[in-house]
C-alpha cells in the first residue's frame, strides 16, 4: 500500500484545542508502527480519531485484525486483542481508505482494562510551568487583578490609580504589630472624612482624639456617655477638663431633657448644681463639700454645716428665716429652735414631714405619748412580713343567724381585696364564724343577736407581692446592757409604778 502524507495541526475536541496528526490518503494506505508488541499477551489499542466522512479503517495487531468504523467527528475508540502470540518489527498498523484522517492520543497497552492516556509526570510538570509562566506573563497589573476578585466581585483588595489597597475589613486571623523600638513597625492613623487624624496607634500608645469607646464619647476635653430614655438624654456621666477644670460628674436630666443637676468632684471637692436655662445659661452650684482648714456644705454659697478644727458643728445661713446652731468640746450656744442635742436630731417641721418614697428604719419605730402618771412613754408599730393595712369595727348577728360586715369604701381601694384575712371576738355565748370573704364586704354566720368584734387585715395595693425584702444596710446595734435595762424595769415592777 501506498505511504500517507502526515502533518501537525490544531483541531478542537471537547472544546480544548489539541495538537494531532493530520493524515492524508489520495489512496488506500497503510501507516506502521514497527517495533512496539514485543512479547505475547493481551492488549488494548485506543485512539481518538476523525475523518472527512465516514470510513472504515483496518487496525492488526500482532496476528490479530480488527476493523474500526469512525465518523466525520472526533471520538475515543478502544480495541481489544487477545492472545497476540505474532511479534514482527511490524507488530501494529492501521490500514486507511483514501481520505483525510485526524489521529490524536494513540495508545497500546498490556492488559483487557483500558486507561485513558496520560503524559509522564516529567512532561506533564515541565509543560504546566512553562504554561504557567507564559500565562503570567502574558498578563496585566489588572488582569491580575480582575482573576484575584472576580473582576472586583470579591472584596478585600482596590486597585485604584496604580495603587493596590487592603480593605482591613476583610483581614482573618494573625497578628498586626505596630510601634517597636524608634516605632520601626509603624503607626496605625485613623482620619476623618476632611483627612483630619482623629486618633493614632503607635508605640507609646494610643491617642483618641475624638470618636467613642464602648458607647463613651470622647472629645478634645472629655469623655462622657449619655443614656437615652426613647429620643430625649435620662442621665450622664464623664471626665471632663477646661470648662470645669479637670473633674468627674453625672447628671441627671429633667423630663424635657434640658435641665440637669449634676454632681462633679474637682480639686477634691464634691459640687452640686442644677441647671435650668429658663433662669440662668450657667449652672448655679447648689452645694459644695471642701476638704481644707474645715470640710462643709453649702447651700447657694452659705455654709450650714461646718466641721472646723475644733469639730464645731454650725448652722449658718444667709436669712432670718433659717436656724443657727453651734456645738463644740469647750462649750455649747444653744439659741431657739436648736436642732441638735445629746446625739439626737430634732425635726420641728410647721406642717408634718412627708416622705414620698420608702422608710427604712434598722432601730425601732415608735410614737411618743405624753401620760397623766408616767410621763412619756414610746408605743412601737405592729410590723408584718408584709406590708398591710388594717380595719376594726364591730356587729351583731341577725335574726336569720348571719351578719353582713361592708368593708369601707375608701379603705378597699387601699388593700388587695382579693385574698384577706378577718379575725372575730365573740361578746356572749354562741357561735360564730366567717362564712364567706367578699371583695366589697364579708359573712359572719352565727347564734342570732350575739354581738362581736371584728380585725382585718389586708396586704397593701401595689405592695403585695413584698415579703421579707433583703436589706443591705448593716445594723449596729446600741451600745446599751440589755440585761441591766430588764432588772431596772422589774424593780420598777415592784415599786408599783408601772402597772402590769
Amino acid at each position: 500500500m501506498a505511504t500517507p502524507t502526515i502533518t501537525q495541526t490544531t483541531q478542537t475536541y471537547q472544546g480544548i484545542p489539541i495538537v494531532c496528526a493530520r493524515i492524508v490518503c489520495t489512496e488506500a494506505c497503510s501507516y506502521k508502527f514497527q517495533g512496539i508488541v514485543n512479547a505475547p499477551d493481551d492488549y488494548l489499542f485506543q485512539l481518538v480519531v476523525k475523518a472527512n466522512a465516514a470510513r472504515t479503517l483496518t487496525i492488526t495487531c500482532g496476528g490479530s485484525v480488527d476493523t474500526l468504523d469512525i465518523t466525520s467527528s472526533f471520538d475515543r475508540y478502544v480495541m481489544a486483542f487477545p492472545d497476540v502470540a505474532v511479534v514482527d518489527n511490524d507488530s501494529l498498523y492501521i490500514d486507511f481508505p483514501a481520505g483525510t484522517y485526524y489521529l490524536y492520543n494513540l495508545q497500546l497497552e498490556r492488559g483487557t482494562n483500558a486507561t485513558k492516556w496520560q503524559p509522564a509526570p516529567e512532561d506533564a510538570a515541565a509543560y504546566s510551568d512553562k504554561a504557567a509562566a507564559a500565562a503570567v506573563d502574558g498578563q496585566t497589573q489588572q488582569d491580575i487583578f480582575n482573576r484575584l476578585t472576580n473582576n472586583g466581585a470579591v472584596q478585600g483588595l482596590t486597585l485604584l490609580n496604580g495603587q493596590l489597597y487592603i480593605n482591613a475589613s476583610y483581614i482573618q486571623s494573625g497578628t498586626l504589630v505596630l510601634g517597636g523600638v524608634n516605632n520601626g513597625n509603624g503607626t496605625l492613623k485613623v482620619v476623618d472624612a476632611n483627612g483630619d487624624t482623629v486618633g493614632t496607634w503607635t508605640n507609646a500608645g494610643i491617642n483618641l482624639i475624638s470618636g467613642t469607646i464602648g458607647g463613651w464619647t470622647v472629645t478634645n476635653d472629655t469623655i462622657h456617655k449619655v443614656d437615652y430614655f426613647g429620643d430625649r438624654p435620662r442621665s450622664e456621666a464623664g471626665l471632663a477638663s477646661g470648662w470645669t477644670d479637670t473633674s468627674a460628674y453625672s447628671r441627671f436630666y429633667d423630663t424635657d431633657g434640658v435641665k440637669y443637676v449634676q454632681a462633679s468632684l474637682r480639686y477634691g471637692h464634691l459640687n452640686l448644681a442644677r441647671y435650668d436655662p429658663d433662669v440662668s445659661s450657667y449652672a448655679s452650684w447648689a452645694g459644695e463639700i471642701k476638704s481644707s482648714n474645715a470640710v462643709y456644705a453649702a447651700l447657694d454659697n452659705y455654709p450650714f454645716l461646718v466641721f472646723d478644727a475644733d469639730r464645731c458643728i454650725k448652722f449658718y445661713v444667709n436669712s432670718d428665716n433659717f436656724l443657727h446652731y453651734h456645738y463644740s468640746s469647750t462649750g455649747a450656744t444653744m439659741p431657739a429652735g436648736t436642732l441638735l442635742e445629746a446625739r439626737k436630731l430634732y425635726l420641728l417641721p410647721t406642717n408634718g414631714v412627708e416622705v414620698r418614697s420608702s422608710f427604712t428604719v434598722t432601730g425601732t419605730k415608735s410614737r411618743g405619748v405624753d401620760t397623766d402618771d408616767y410621763g412619756k412613754r414610746l408605743l412601737y408599730c405592729y410590723e408584718m412580713p408584709s406590708p398591710m393595712f388594717g380595719d376594726v369595727g364591730d356587729g351583731e348577728i341577725g335574726e336569720d343567724g348571719l351578719a353582713y360586715i361592708w368593708l369601707d369604701s375608701i379603705f378597699a381601694q387601699t388593700v388587695t381585696t382579693g385574698n384577706y384575712q378577718v379575725f372575730l371576738q365573740k361578746y356572749g355565748d354562741g357561735s360564730a364564724f366567717v362564712k364567706e370573704r367578699r371583695a366589697d364586704h364579708f359573712v359572719v354566720q352565727g347564734t342570732p343577736g350575739l354581738s362581736f368584734g371584728w380585725e382585718l387585715k389586708a396586704k397593701q395595693s401595689d405592695f403585695d407581692q413584698l415579703r421579707l425584702e433583703k436589706d443591705d444596710g448593716q445594723f449596729v446595734p446600741p451600745e446599751s446592757d440589755l440585761g441591766e435595762q430588764a432588772a431596772e424595769y422589774i424593780t420598777t415592777l415592784k415599786d408599783g409604778r408601772i402597772s402590769a
